[in-house]
């Protein structure tokens, strides 16, 4: 199973999204389902790894191009996934 992954840097953290800072300039924005949120401890400027599972290996893909992604906090370790990012 191959996984491509980013290092980003956390941006702006709400209450239905946040964002994230790739090195290269792009700044990607990813929806929160309604029951999810960054967890505690996670601030703007932190670096995360934006882990991208192919499309075929995500269990709960409801629609053509729905993925999840896996956020993880480099510090911490902590994880938790996203669906229906926004690529801006």
């Amino acid at each position: 199973m191959d996984r491509s992954s980013e290092v980003c840097k956390l941006g702006w953290i709400g209450f239905t999204a946040f964002q994230a800072l790739t090195p290269e300039g792009r700044v990607l924005v990813f929806d929160f389902p309604e029951t999810a949120a960054v967890p505690r401890g996670w601030k703007e400027g932190d670096e995360v790894d934006i882990l991208n599972p192919p499309a075929s290996t995500a269990p709960d893909a409801t629609a053509i191009g729905d993925r999840i992604y896996e956020v993880m906090h480099k510090k911490s370790g902590e994880k938790f996934r996203v669906r229906h990012p926004e690529w801006r």
